[in-house]
């Protein structure tokens, strides 16, 4: 149920609250880690508030606002980076 209130509020721009049993000191999603179209940073590492996923990688598809996801190409390019 927290995901769906999550998702709801991050499509129509609101930020999610801290729900019960969140831990406030979780990173918070960072858009500027990785740039459209360019390689890995090459100090970036996937870690609890990051998730790099490449082509044909199997990840859950739970919502976690304070993730950010970087998804790869083929070649290595980023191709997406969002929250969640």
């Amino acid at each position: 149920m927290a995901a769906i209130i999550a998702l709801a509020l991050a499509l129509f721009g609101q930020s999610s609250p801290v729900l019960a049993g969140e831990d406030a000191d979780r990173p918070v999603c960072d858009l500027s880690l990785a740039q459209v179209g360019e390689a890995l940073p090459p100090n970036l590492e996937a870690s609890a508030g990051v998730r790099i996923v490449r082509p044909g990688q199997v990840v859950t598809q739970e919502f976690a606002a304070r993730r950010t996801t970087i998804l790869l190409d083929a070649e290595g390019l980023v191709v997406t980076v969002r929250c969640g």
